[in-house]
């Protein structure tokens, strides 16, 4: 079951309120979720702290480099020592859907 609730405003301008269709940016709260599902796994034995992440997922190859492909771990991703570029804004929009990604100044849509 997913439950919502909005609360404040979407704009601060306009003082509309938030709904389920509002935007927000995650920015580093991610990380804490992250970091809690991925102790969850390792400690029901579904994948292991030094374990190359490409042994879970084998198309692993952030900016098409070979080294961090092979060498990241789970861990070094978590601590930001996995050598992936420095993503600079993503947008989540309704039903973590990804509306925006700008890496290095280059916009995806």
């Amino acid at each position: 079951m997913i439950l919502t609730e909005n609360l404040g405003v979407r704009d601060g301008k306009t003082k509309q309120p938030a709904n389920s269709d509002t935007l927000y940016h995650l920015a580093s709260v991610s990380k804490c979720f992250a970091s809690a599902l991925a102790g969850i796994g390792v400690s029901e034995d579904k994948f292991e702290w030094k374990a190359p992440v490409s042994k879970y997922i084998p198309e692993f190859n952030p900016f098409d480099d070979p080294d961090v492909g092979s060498k990241a771990r789970i861990l070094d991703c978590l601590r930001h020592s996995a050598g992936v570029g420095n993503i600079t804004n993503l947008l989540l929009g309704p039903k973590a859907t990804v509306v925006y990604v700008n890496l290095f100044s280059m916009a995806y849509y």
